[in-house]
C-alpha cells in the first residue's frame, strides 16, 4: 500500500482549505449534478482532507470517506468530527460486498499504485444497481510543488516534455550514411 500525499499533507490541507483557490471550487457543482440523488450510502475512495465527504455530507449523503493517508484522515475527522472517515487502500477496500450505494472518486484515482484493482473493489462494494462516479483529470500527482509554506502559495507545475527533434540535416545525413 502507498502512503499517498502522507508525505505533503499539509501542504495538501492548506490547498485543499483555501477556497476559490483551486478548480474544485469551480467544478463540484457540476459533478455533484451526475450523481444519484440522496438519500444513499456513499463512500468516498481518496478523500484526503475531506472537503468532497464534508460537501456529499452537506448534500444528503450518509458518506465514509476513505483515505491511505493517516495524516489527511485525521484532518478530516477534525474538520468534520461527526463524519465517518477509514484510513485504507482503494485497491483493497475494508468493507463488505455490496454495502455502497455510491462510491464516488474525485480526483484520486489517479494517485492509487493500482487502479485497476481499486476501481474492481469500488464494484465489489457497490450494491447491485449502484454507481460509480469519478472525475479523472490528467495525471497529477508530482508534477509540481507549492512555492512556499504560506496559505495562498502556488501550486507550480513545470513542463517536463521531452520531444527528440528530426530537422531535415539530420535526416539527410542519416539517409546519405545509410546508401554508402
Amino acid at each position: 500500500m502507498s502512503r499517498g500525499f502522507e508525505d505533503r499533507a499539509a501542504d495538501w490541507i492548506r490547498f485543499a482549505r483555501a477556497e476559490g483557490h483551486d478548480a474544485y471550487w469551480a467544478y463540484r457543482d457540476a459533478f455533484f449534478e451526475l450523481l444519484p440523488p440522496p438519500p444513499a450510502r456513499a463512500l468516498e475512495v481518496g478523500c484526503g482532507e475531506g472537503r468532497v465527504t464534508r460537501d456529499l455530507r452537506g448534500r444528503g449523503y450518509e458518506v465514509t470517506g476513505l483515505d491511505v493517508a493517516p495524516t489527511l484522515v485525521e484532518a478530516a475527522r477534525d474538520a468534520d468530527p461527526s463524519g465517518t472517515y477509514v484510513v485504507g487502500d482503494a485497491a483493497a477496500l475494508p468493507f463488505d460486498d455490496a454495502s455502497f450505494d455510491l462510491v464516488v472518486s474525485y480526483n484520486s484515482l489517479i494517485d492509487v499504485d493500482d487502479m485497476p484493482a481499486a476501481v474492481t473493489e469500488a464494484g465489489r462494494v457497490l450494491r447491485s444497481g449502484g454507481c460509480l462516479c469519478a472525475c479523472v483529470p490528467r495525471p497529477f500527482s508530482g508534477a509540481g510543488e507549492f512555492t512556499s509554506n504560506d496559505a495562498d502559495a502556488a501550486f507550480i507545475v513545470e513542463a517536463r516534455i521531452s520531444r527528440k527533434r528530426t530537422t531535415s540535416s539530420s535526416v539527410s545525413a542519416t539517409a546519405s550514411s545509410s546508401t554508402s
